[in-house]
């Protein structure tokens, strides 16, 4: 069963209504030894995990390291750029989130909010809150773990599917209590969308738009209406044990994803948006303390989810995993490091270790803070 289909997800001061969005310092390299360190970095992660193509950046104040390696298209063998767009999965759950804690700061919503009091049908939904959708202890299960919704997917994977669908697939399966532990569900997130949507009069696709794109000066990031992907794009590769054999996933429709993992994006405006997501600033001081108040992940032990966003060592962070694409946004707040590593595949051999973008954030971490090093395994 492809990981990146049912996960989607974690493996491993401005005013509200302002933007970070500004003129950048100008930039320097990283010293020479630390270059060579993130190099190792990279080459030791493709050398265990062997991705056709990586594009990583790791940037602290002005300094910045990027690069792009491998292939975007092993059948043309046409080399991967920084420009490149990618599938980004679950990453998108951390946009929709920073939406929502908006409209609590906005006094649309509170975090305590019964979900019954804005949406019809959801189990439990006189239990279940807000604040439980985000950190995923809600209790709703994930259509994504419905084995009908995994066939019909895979069966027709370039098929448009609809909200209404998947939380078909979700209700049918049982649900749990909610509050009493974490269960990473896709359908927490297809709620919330539905709440922006609901409240805002407006699109998903819209809010974000507005809300985090023009912000921060995003220009490259896209809700996509079907299958296509923006141009310049890496394909993406998927794959099934024991044989692991790649196919091209790159044209799988996304709509199956919604919400909880939708969206296309770059290096350019990851790095844009992984600081502003570490930092806070597109919401209130006091929004972003509650995101960063943690939940335990099964796991490793440093390993916790918040609001819609992860710890793991001392970074914060989020995976995303869809059919043929990995990409992670990490920020380490005690030493202003950014990381944002994009890879075009989802197969993960060893599967009792890392992903790719995991093992290389760990790599990166022991070379440049090793003091908030995730636990992870990744030999």
């Amino acid at each position: 069963m492809r990981t990146g289909l049912v996960a989607l997800g974690l493996a491993l001061i401005v005013s509200v209504g302002c933007g970070g969005k500004a003129t950048p310092p100008a930039t320097r390299p990283f010293d020479a030894t630390e270059q060579a360190a993130l190099q190792k970095a990279l080459a030791d992660m493709r050398a265990q995990k062997e991705p056709p193509g990586v594009v990583v950046g790791v940037y602290r104040g002005n300094q910045a390291w990027e690069t792009a390696v491998g292939v975007s298209n092993t059948a043309s063998g046409k080399a991967l750029t920084t420009s490149d767009h990618f599938r980004i999965g679950s990453v998108t759950k951390t946009f929709v989130g920073t939406v929502i804690l908006q409209m609590v700061d906005e006094g649309l919503i509170t975090l305590d909010q019964k979900i019954d009091t804005i949406l019809d049908g959801v189990p439990n939904g006189n239990k279940v809150t807000i604040r439980m959708l985000l950190n995923m202890t809600s209790g709703v299960p994930s259509y994504s773990e419905n084995p009908k919704f995994i066939e019909a997917y895979f069966g027709a994977p370039t098929q448009t599917l609809s909200v209404a669908d998947l939380l078909e697939y979700a209700y049918e399966l049982p649900a749990e209590e909610p509050g009493t532990k974490i269960h990473y569900s896709n359908t927490n997130t297809i709620l919330l969308g539905q709440v922006i949507e609901k409240l805002t009069n407006k699109s998903i696709a819209q809010n974000l738009d507005e809300r985090v794109y023009r912000r921060l000066g995003l220009s490259e990031t896209v809700w996509p209406t079907n299958s296509e992907m923006p141009a310049p794009f890496a394909s993406g590769y998927d794959g099934d044990p024991p044989a692991w054999t790649p196919v091209d996933s790159t044209n799988y429709n996304p709509s199956w994803a919604n919400a909880a993992g939708q969206l296309v994006s770059t290096l350019r405006d990851l790095k844009v948006y992984a600081r502003a997501l570490g930092t806070g600033s597109l919401i209130s001081p006091e929004m972003q303390t509650e995101r960063l108040k943690w939940v335990e992940l099964a796991g490793p032990p440093d390993k916790k989810y918040g609001l819609a966003v992860g710890q793991t060592g001392g970074w914060t962070f989020h995976q995303g995993e869809i059919p043929g694409y990995n990409s992670i946004v990490a920020y380490l707040p005690t030493r202003d490091i950014t990381v944002v590593a994009l890879v075009n595949t989802s197969i993960v051999k060893d599967t009792n270790t890392s992903t790719p973008v995991t093992n290389l954030l760990v790599r990166i971490s022991r070379a440049l803070a090793p003091e908030a090093t995730p636990t992870t395994n990744i030999e």
